[in-house]
């Protein structure tokens, strides 16, 4: 069995929860389409595309935060640049907060009040009847099983004229009731719809910023605070310029102690190795003249 990190598991719950999201926004542009709600087109087309969208743009983001993160200047000098790695995923959220809110807002009108909802439900139909669209007017009233907009002779389909009256339509299809409070009903649920979309993506926006194991490693190290990050360069490099036989001290006269101790140590050093030279057994002369025979009388 394959195992799935907390990354990649991450990943594809997020690919089906905003799968989900962009399954509710379709039905609502279809709702919107097929019933002729009076819900701006561009609204829900917004709707649509807002859960790929955050989608796309939140691992952009991530990945070029990641490349930030890796990029030798930025690495080495991390404190520093602490603002450009999160620079992206920044941005990126102000945008979709700012989409989010948009989306939400301008669904939000097409919910309260209901009765603020019925001037323009009243103009679209009106526009329906008054240019014919017949078809349209017809699927709404199979939709909701109504006739006319108020009552079954406000406006009904079929149109009165060329053998048709007014009571056509509730007299064939035996329908009492206009179409108005089922339509608007329609208006406020796929309006609600779309509100839920935008919470949902705010949601999952969340998740992924407080969420540890989504971070990827560029944010873990982002995460940490600069001082953090300055202090442990600072031990680093006093590491590495140390003697053994030297402690830091914040004071002074510590310091001087400190610096007479080293040059103690250095004199007392170089003292023992000339006592160690001197303590070596000189060359003697009968090395000096090696290979140099001489006899009794001293005469070589």
């Amino acid at each position: 069995m394959v195992s799935l990190s907390r990354r990649q598991t991450a990943v594809i719950l997020s690919v089906l929860y905003l799968g989900a999201l962009t399954a509710m926004a379709a039905y609502a542009v279809h709702q919107t389409s097929t019933l002729s709600l009076p819900i701006p087109s561009t609204l829900t087309t917004l709707a649509l595309a807002l859960p790929i969208f955050a989608g796309v743009c939140m691992e952009t983001s991530t990945a070029l935060a990641t490349s930030l993160a890796l990029h030798p200047k930025l690495r080495h000098r991390h404190a520093r640049n602490f603002p450009t790695v999160l620079l992206p995923s920044t941005l990126t959220i102000l945008g979709l907060l700012i989409y989010i809110t948009v989306v939400a807002t301008l669904s939000g009108t097409h919910v309260s009040p209901a009765g603020g909802l019925n001037c323009a439900l009243r103009e679209k139909w009106q526009a329906m009847f008054s240019k014919e669209q017949g078809g349209k007017m017809k699927r709404i009233q199979e939709a909701f099983d109504c006739c006319g907009f108020r009552s079954v002779r406000d406006m009904p389909f079929p149109i009165p004229g060329h053998g048709n009256t007014v009571d056509t339509c509730s007299q064939r299809y035996d329908r009492q009731i206009g179409c108005e409070g089922a339509w608007r009903d329609k208006e406020r649920t796929v309006a609600g719809l779309m509100i839920a979309i935008a919470v949902g993506v705010f949601l999952w926006l969340a998740v992924i910023i407080v969420t540890p194991a989504i971070h990827p490693s560029w944010a873990h190290e982002s995460m940490r605070l600069p001082h953090r990050v300055l202090e442990e360069e600072s031990d680093a490099a006093n590491r590495v310029i140390e003697y053994p036989s030297q402690r830091y001290t914040d004071d002074p006269e510590g310091d001087d102690s400190d610096t007479r101790r080293e040059i103690t140590g250095l004199n007392n050093d170089s003292r023992l190795a000339m006592q160690v030279e001197s303590s070596r057994d000189s060359p003697s002369k009968l090395l000096a003249d090696q290979g140099v025979w001489r006899g009794e009388d001293g005469r070589t």
